[in-house]
């Protein structure tokens, strides 16, 4: 049987992606007046969202792409505005703190190196040796040599952050489609067809904005997909009084008292499990740096997927033929949702491209 598209399957744009990075493309082009569907693919999905610590973190990136840098420090400055935006669209507070954020070094060996990777990047980064950190956190293990600090780097809730973002969408007039896997991307009249079943949505611009199926659906649309799975663990413990009162690459404490333990990065494909050996070493890390967390019981663990472009920094791209379609491809979709909001939003609903985003087209791979 074929399938007849009706005025509710007609949109301005069709986001094809419900985390992090399509909510906040979709909410912007929401407030834009757009009639925008968000295309998700629902509780199946690999929310990257499930796998991060939930950071707002500025310092070392953009070390092979300074336009980077600039992107995320743009984007760190943007988060309390924006946080306040989503409260009075959605009426959720995502926690946001801007507390400032530390990676410690645990020997010279670590410390050296994170130094010379900070000595690269123009972000208001600094070494802090371990006198300086033992005034912040007299209980620090004997092992941390130092930490880099930045005092724009922060925290959020992801996951209150992903909730915002939904309702701010709907509540903004957006379409919420849930359940809605994209099998194929097609041109017709003018318009692009987004194949869902036996259902065809029908959208007069698109932004591919899937995570990881972005690889899949990127080459149906006239774009480039190189993105590629990596796995993350996370520990979570029970609940503390505050005592991390600044967020660190690999530990943080929530607004509830748990503490979040995971900065691990696995190329492992598909497999979103855990293991038990690298969840003792991620303990076994936290408690070097804060030996009080040897009496600290762990109530949770689980693994998630999140997205990796070929050199780590986001991938943007719009289709040179008709200027239609976007994809976007990011593992930073925390901390550039204040931009996916709107600057990307903007461009996607056909203004001019934002300054400096040229700088992210895949050509740079050699892709054209």
């Amino acid at each position: 049987m074929t399938f007849t598209a009706t005025a509710e399957h007609h949109f301005d744009v069709a986001v094809i992606g419900g985390g992090l990075v399509g909510a906040a493309s979709a909410f912007g082009l929401a407030g834009l007046g757009l009639k925008t569907a968000m295309l998700d693919e629902g509780d199946i999905a690999f929310r990257a969202a499930r796998g991060n610590t939930s950071l707002v973190w500025v310092q070392g990136k953009g070390a092979g792409l300074p336009a980077y840098t600039s992107w995320t420090i743009e984007a760190a400055r943007a988060w309390p505005t924006f946080a306040a935006e989503l409260m009075a669209e959605s009426d959720v507070d995502v926690n946001y703190q801007q507390t400032g954020g530390l990676k410690f070094c645990l020997n010279d060996e670590e410390f050296e190196k994170r130094r010379t990777l900070i000595s690269r990047i123009d972000a208001g980064t600094e070494m802090l040796s371990r006198d300086a950190l033992v005034d912040i956190y007299p209980g620090i293990g004997p092992d941390v040599v130092g930490a880099s600090y930045n005092p724009i780097d922060g925290k959020v809730n992801s996951l209150l952050l992903l909730k915002a973002l939904h309702a701010g969408f709907q509540n903004r007039g957006g379409h919420y489609l849930p359940n809605h896997v994209v099998a194929d991307i097609r041109r017709d009249q003018g318009e692009y067809i987004l194949a869902v079943g036996s259902d065809e949505i029908r959208a007069e611009r698109i932004l591919l904005a899937a995570g990881i199926a972005n690889a899949l659906l990127a080459e149906k649309a006239g774009l480039y997909g190189g993105v590629k799975p990596i796995r993350g663990q996370v520990l979570v413990s029970e609940k503390l009084k505050p005592c991390l009162p600044i967020p660190a690459t690999d530990i943080i404490q929530t607004e509830a008292g748990g503490l979040l333990i995971g900065n691990i990065e696995e190329d492992v494909g598909l497999d979103d499990s855990t293991n038990l050996g690298v969840l003792s070493n991620m303990a076994r890390r936290a408690v070097a740096t804060f030996p009080f967390l040897q009496d600290v019981q762990i109530v949770r663990a689980w693994g998630a997927l999140r997205v990796m472009t070929e050199d780590g920094s986001p991938v943007y791209q719009q289709t040179e033929s008709n200027h239609a379609a976007f994809i976007a491809s990011t593992h930073s979709g925390v901390t550039l949702a204040s931009l996916h909001t709107s600057k990307l939003a903007q461009w996607v609903a056909g203004k001019d491209q934002p300054s400096g985003l040229a700088a992210f087209h895949p050509e740079r791979f050699n892709v054209h």
